[in-house]
């Protein structure tokens, strides 16, 4: 839940092999005691790179916090010197709480988007987080081009969750989304018969956010989208996935059929695509 955890990630070479995070929170005194969580570590490869093919890659989830409480951070090893700056972060109210939040789509680890975000937050700085309905980079088994969308995107992401939906070139020419799924650490309630955090669900206030693979098998998902759907209390739903349902030169029938016809059943209210770069 958003509204009690808070999943952290970063990178580091191999020299660094054990992490934390140090948390506390916001406005609290500076003699106050700083909550250290352990990270797991996974040792990632890129083939393809040549001068840096091997990095560390670290995980960890902050339990037990408090709803709609801000947070002070830091990341790194067991000195002041080996940690990162402090950064924020916001939790999730409860009840009907409005909130706001930024829709993205086909960011292509493109410089623009973190530009982008930047400003956003920084005009709208109660914004809650960001989702991407795929396409986050250009070709997703290079982990070079990972590394300069969570570039280019560091100053919203040190602060903001990051939501994500695989998008074809996250899984380009049907090599799977080994990167995606190891770089992000998603929820593991999403449909059984696709890979794991490929599709998941979750709640923020009153939202329920539906996050599709559009790239896995679209019949396969329509049984866990159902299930989510008949059993919300959510005032408002939203669906995320890549492919449109409908498109200026091209429709995709098959989700219209699987995916359209439960999100009418439902009612759900919004459904958030990419793409087509085409605004219509």
């Amino acid at each position: 839940s958003p509204r009690t955890t808070q999943t952290i990630q970063w990178r580091s070479g191999l020299a660094v092999e054990k992490g934390t995070v140090r948390c506390r929170k916001k406005g609290a005194a500076a003699t106050a005691r700083w909550d250290e969580i352990a990270a797991s570590c996974q040792k990632i490869e890129d083939r393809f790179l040549v001068n840096d093919p091997l990095m560390n890659h670290f995980t960890a989830t902050l339990r037990d916090l408090k709803p709609a409480t801000a947070y002070i951070y830091t990341v790194g090893g067991p000195t002041d010197d080996s940690r990162s700056a402090p950064a924020e972060f916001t939790t999730a109210p409860t009840g009907d709480a409005p909130f706001t939040f930024v829709f993205l789509s086909d960011t292509h680890n493109s410089p623009a988007s973190g530009q982008l975000l930047t400003h956003a937050l920084q005009r709208y700085p109660e914004t809650a987080f960001a989702t991407i309905s795929g396409d986050l980079v250009g070709t997703g088994q290079y982990r070079d081009d990972w590394d300069q969308l969570f570039h280019h995107t560091r100053d919203f992401v040190r602060q903001r969750p990051l939501v994500p939906a695989i998008g074809n070139h996250d899984a380009i020419d049907g090599l799977g989304a080994d990167l995606y799924l190891s770089l992000f650490s998603l929820p593991t309630n999403g449909a059984p018969r696709v890979p794991a955090e490929g599709s998941y669900s979750f709640q923020y206030a009153n939202t329920l956010f539906l996050i599709l693979d559009a790239t896995s098998s679209v019949p396969d998902q329509r049984s866990w989208l159902e299930a989510q759907l008949a059993h919300t209390k959510a005032t408002w739903k939203i669906a995320i996935f890549h492919f449109p349902p409908y498109a200026p030169d091209d429709d995709y029938p098959e989700i219209i059929r699987e995916w359209g016809s439960v999100f009418d059943q439902y009612h759900v209210d919004f459904a958030l695509s990419g793409h087509v770069h085409h605004y219509v």
